[in-house]
């Protein structure tokens, strides 16, 4: 058999996974499905278990789709819905299901961020409660003692980065949706860190996203 690349991808309903040669050709594909959580109207959430719980059982799936497949697998990557506020404790666990994209609860801690600081002058983009900086500040006025708990700060293909490696990670592309950093230098922006109660500290370095995480 050919040597195959593992390419992992964490939807909105599902997570699939699926094997290529390593000059592109699919060789297997397989999906486990998780629910959304509505709590109410514009709340959105997802328990990051149910991901991992998805995620083996999909990996599982798609390499029993191939025989020899677990002994031909070179590397592994992961892709995700984004972007989604994942709190972590000090020993990776996460202190509260996770907010993703589609939730909106922080409107109001947007219009905040708005008035606080020019948003669109430091990240590119206006403030919005799709992105993960308004959430942080709901986050921070809305759960602080979860906050102060709170050792790392992950998108979903960190979350599953780390459970497969035990290594924190963050991409451009998803630290570019934290909306915390000045899109022209790459830095963290210390006013909307300061606004919305975290520290850069609290996220993983940013990385490339071929870098090899272990």
């Amino acid at each position: 058999m050919d040597e195959l690349l593992l390419g992992i991808d964490i939807g909105t309903t599902a997570a699939k996974a699926a094997l290529f040669t390593v000059d592109g050709r699919l060789a297997a594909v397989a999906q486990a499905d998780y629910p959304l959580n509505h709590l109410r109207p514009n709340w959105v959430e997802q328990n990051p278990e149910e991901w991992w719980q998805a995620v083996c059982a999909a990996i599982q799936q798609v390499l029993g789709a191939l025989p020899q497949a677990r002994d031909q697998v070179l590397g592994v990557a992961i892709s995700a819905q984004a972007p989604t506020l994942i709190a972590l404790d000090q020993h990776g666990t996460p202190l509260r299901p996770a907010l993703i994209w589609m939730d909106r609860r922080a409107e109001n801690e947007a219009d905040f961020l708005s008035e606080a600081a020019d948003m669109h002058a430091i990240t590119g983009n206006r403030a919005d409660a799709f992105y993960v900086a308004p959430k942080l500040r709901w986050f921070r006025m809305h759960e602080p003692h979860l906050l102060a708990q709170t050792r790392c700060f992950v998108q979903i293909n960190g979350y599953i980065n780390y459970r497969l490696t035990g290594e924190f990670s963050l991409d451009p592309a998803h630290a570019g949706l934290l909306q915390l950093r000045d899109y022209r230098s790459g830095a963290w922006s210390s006013l909307l860190c300061d606004l919305c109660g975290v520290e850069p500290s609290q996220f993983p370095s940013v990385t490339p996203s071929e870098q090899i995480i272990g």
